[in-house]
């Protein structure tokens, strides 16, 4: 049963397509993430030693509300996008990249729920019915909208969301 939102899902059908899709990464592969994952974290350090008031450092639309977790969300991305000579888009999808390897630290960004993990499928942070699914793939285009919204203060939502779909 489906109606384009919420559908009605066998609880391991997702798994018996997604699992046969998970390889191996070689050591050059983990060479990179490391490097990668080491800047993003060097990046982390420099905005905590920033952010004595987070708000005097960032600002945010009027009509834009972002949790504790999502500013410090933005602040980082800024402050890796600074450091890497990146644009704010480039080092948010990096950063994405870096909080899936992550799944502790993605939970702090995503209300508890590291099934969320900006995919288009799994699982997302509010309750539906057992037996039922949500667009994760809608649901992962609005938090990278809002997150946008909250490194670029001067657009609107509908921008956002064309600027990271």
């Amino acid at each position: 049963m489906n109606n384009g939102i919420v559908e009605f899902v066998e609880p391991f059908a997702n798994l018996r397509k997604r699992l046969p899709l998970v390889e191996k990464r070689s050591a050059a592969e983990n060479n990179a993430h490391h490097k990668l994952d080491s800047a993003i974290e060097d990046a982390l350090w420099a905005w905590r030693t920033k952010e004595i008031d987070g708000h005097a450092l960032l600002k945010t639309p009027e009509n834009v509300v972002l949790t504790v977790e999502e500013f410090d969300l933005a602040g980082w991305i800024h402050e890796y996008a600074t450091m890497s000579g990146m644009s704010f888009t480039s080092a948010m999808e990096k950063m994405f990249d870096y909080l899936k390897r992550y799944p502790k630290t993605l939970e702090k960004y995503t209300s508890g729920s590291a099934d969320f993990a900006e995919s288009g499928s799994g699982g997302i942070s509010f309750a539906v019915p057992r037996g039922w699914h949500v667009d994760g793939q809608g649901m992962a285009l609005f938090r990278r909208a809002r997150i946008y919204q909250a490194g670029h203060p001067s657009c609107d939502f509908g921008s956002a969301v064309t600027a990271v779909a």
